[in-house]
Order: structure tokens, then sequence, then C-alpha cells
């Protein structure tokens, strides 16, 4: 409550306050699409103000970290990633949560099937 100096008063009031104290967390995951290319499936996570956004880079052979266009932005949402094979390929994300906090990057080494296995056929009697 509060009260003025002519002694008018006001009506109590509550408010609730939330403190974000961590910076969200991003987890990456692949599986093999083909030889050129990989899909990539992610999630972010934020215990208190919740993702603002998620930013990923790619870096092939040691070059330079390169962002990555059409990604969509939804929780999760896969996308697919071009390598080549036999070429060293780094994917990387980190969220940012809504009142301003960084996540760490996290890194995966991205990779295609180069190689064909051909198992025997068996036949059973």
């Amino acid at each position: 409550w509060a009260a003025d100096w002519a002694n008018n008063y006001a009506a109590p009031v509550s408010a609730t306050l939330r403190l974000d104290l961590a910076a969200p967390t991003v987890a990456l995951r692949q599986s093999a699409v083909n030889s050129t290319t990989v899909h990539i499936d992610w999630q972010a996570v934020d215990d208190g103000s919740g993702v603002a956004t998620v930013e990923f880079q790619q870096q092939r052979d040691d070059g330079a970290w390169q962002p990555l266009a059409n990604t969509d932005p939804r929780d999760g949402a896969g996308f697919v990633v071009t390598v080549a094979p036999r070429q060293q390929s780094l994917l990387r994300a980190r969220a940012t949560d809504h009142v301003g906090r960084v996540g760490a990057w996290h890194v995966i080494t991205l990779w295609a099937p180069t190689d064909q296995i051909f198992l025997p056929l068996i036949h059973m009697p």
C-alpha cells in the first residue's frame, strides 16, 4: 500500500517477479539423408524467460564460421545441411533468451555416409 501527504491510502498491490539467472541451452542431433545431405534436429530450452532466438553456423575444413540461412526459429524444427564427402564440417548453435542472456555454443561434427555396404543374401530353407 502507499500513502501521500494528505493521508490518502492506495489499495495494496502485489507483484510476482521471476529471476532469469541461467542462459538457455541448445541440443543438436543429426541423421544422414545421403552422401551430401544431413538432417539436423535441435531443441532449445530456457527455464526463465524463454528462448527468443537460435543462431546456427557451419564451418568447413577449418574455415571461417558461416551463418546458416533458412533455419526455422520454431523449437525443434529440423532443417537440412549440405556436406561434402570426406570434408570436415562442423555445426554449432547457441540460443538467446528474452532478457538477452546468450548461451554457450553447442558444437557437433557433421558426417555423411561415403561408403556402401553390401550384405550377402541369405536364404533359409
